[in-house]
């Protein structure tokens, strides 16, 4: 069973010169080394990482890992989650690469101190953020909002900081996030943030009622009233309705909520949609 220690695996000690590693480490299939590019000779690089893959447990501090007690660990050291699938655990310098479906720790891996900034992003959430923004999805009622034109859908106000949508909606947002971050709000809404500002809701589903002057956008009825009484431009997926920073698939199994500031883009039915 793999061994977890302060800065090492399987007393394998992170920031040693390859060259005072035995060969019979450096050899070993078992295990995946990284070292350092800082150095003009090989020997003289340190090591980095160390990795193993396709573990069923392992042995952290004396405390064992398998996946009988993965969920409790995740509870109680509460990690930076990435893609659902890495968990950073900043306390151990530990990433580990979780496939849920087959119970298995696709890699178990430690890294030197001084690759902390890359892997302890700050635009990551922590397992109890996740759990609390899955919690607070179920509490709201998503499936019959109103739409006030270039103003806000439900209580998603275009304009709004990142931070303060987050206060809003109950909903953990990184506090770092890029120029343009879009961010899966529920499986059928999407956000999107420009310069940390709320610019585009996206929301799929028929399922769902969202209402302009007493019509449900999701249905026919709506979007022929609407063709009849709005400017719009058709574009290949759909109608764009210029004077409400709306736009409506064909299937109208999608409607796309937009601020002011993304009209222009919108307007240009010549580019791309996954362009801007």
């Amino acid at each position: 069973m793999l061994k977890i220690r302060k800065n090492s695996l399987d007393n394998i000690q992170l920031g040693k010169k390859k060259e005072d590693l035995p060969e019979s480490i450096i050899n070993n299939t078992l295990y995946f080394l990284e070292f350092d590019r800082s150095h003009k000779k090989l020997a003289e690089s340190t090591l980095i990482t160390i990795s193993v893959r396709e573990v069923h447990s392992f042995d952290i501090n004396g405390k064992v890992i398998s996946f009988r007690n993965i969920v409790s660990f995740l509870e109680d050291e509460n990690p930076l989650v990435e893609d659902e699938s890495f968990y950073i655990f900043p306390k151990y310098c530990l990433s580990l690469y979780i496939n849920w479906d087959e119970k298995i720790f696709n890699e178990v891996l430690i890294y030197d101190i001084s690759l902390k900034k890359e892997y302890e992003k700050d635009s990551l959430l922590t397992y109890k953020e996740i759990i609390e923004n899955q919690q607070q999805k179920k509490r709201l009622n998503l499936n019959n909002l109103s739409f006030v034109p270039y103003v806000a859908v439900g209580s998603f106000k275009f304009g709004m900081d990142s931070q303060l949508f987050s206060q809003q909606n109950n909903f953990n947002i990184p506090k770092e996030i890029s120029k343009r971050q879009i961010i899966e709000f529920d499986k059928n809404i999407l956000i999107r943030f420009d310069e940390n500002k709320l610019t585009q809701v996206v929301i799929n589903n028929r399922n769902n009622s969202i209402f302009y002057n007493n019509l449900n956008l999701f249905s026919q009825d709506a979007l022929d009233e609407l063709i009849r009484s709005e400017e719009y431009i058709e574009r290949n997926l759909g109608y764009v309705f210029v004077n409400l920073g709306l736009a409506i698939t064909h299937d109208i199994d999608t409607i796309y909520f937009f601020h002011q500031s993304l009209l222009p883009f919108w307007k240009n039915k010549h580019r791309p949609i996954t362009s801007w």
